[in-house]
């Protein structure tokens, strides 16, 4: 019975760490950190749920300092999101109508996984969902323009090309990166301009 009580406090103390790093700028290191406080949480779950306690003031004395060793591993582990997700916390309780998507950065990871997968589709609302969070990302702008490009629509690729060369803090690397993707929409529309052309031609 206590064995089945620990599992449910340790799957329990896991919930709560997932839960403390659910915004994307604390999931690095997420499993590494919650592998890491497992041995901890055990320790102090059988302990709130009835370990036997010594009998010597020395035992308790050893108990306590054990105690306290495995919260502090358990602070130096988890103070950082913790704060972080009471800062969250805080924000939406102020100021109730912000935007929780100002306050992780975009990720485009998922988007540029589905386009390798060649699902365009999905990539583009991925693409799309985080530029919520950031509408002038140069890289989520980019991103954007080679899947409209990929969908053969080179007139929405050049529009996502002149977000980033209208930009004034966009670098001049990006703004070089985005006259070479411009050029490319412009030999993607005539190719596909000539292919129409191709097309009609054949066709009477």
């Amino acid at each position: 019975m206590k064995i089945l009580v620990t599992i449910v406090f340790d799957a329990l103390a896991v919930a709560i760490f997932i839960l403390l790093t659910q915004p994307i700028d604390l999931r690095p290191g997420r499993w590494v950190r919650i592998a890491l406080s497992l041995l901890p949480v055990t320790f102090l779950g059988q302990t709130l749920i009835g370990g036997a306690l010594p009998c010597t003031p020395i035992g308790g004395m050893a108990l306590i300092i054990w105690l306290f060793a495995n919260i502090g591993v358990l602070a130096l582990l988890w103070s950082g999101p913790i704060a972080s997700f009471a800062a969250h916390g805080v924000i939406r309780l102020l100021e109730p109508k912000f935007h929780e998507a100002r306050l992780t950065p975009p990720d485009f990871s998922w988007a540029i996984k589905r386009r390798n997968e060649g699902e365009i589709k999905d990539a583009l609302a991925a693409t799309r969902k985080e530029l919520e969070k950031d509408p002038s990302n140069y890289e989520g702008l980019i991103l954007l323009a080679q899947l409209y490009e990929d969908l053969n629509m080179p007139a929405e690729a050049l529009k996502q090309v002149d977000i980033i060369l209208a930009n004034p803090n966009a670098t001049d690397p990006q703004k070089e990166v985005a006259r070479a993707e411009r050029e490319a929409c412009a030999g993607l529309a005539q190719h596909l301009q000539a292919m129409e052309l191709y097309r009609k031609h054949t066709s009477q």
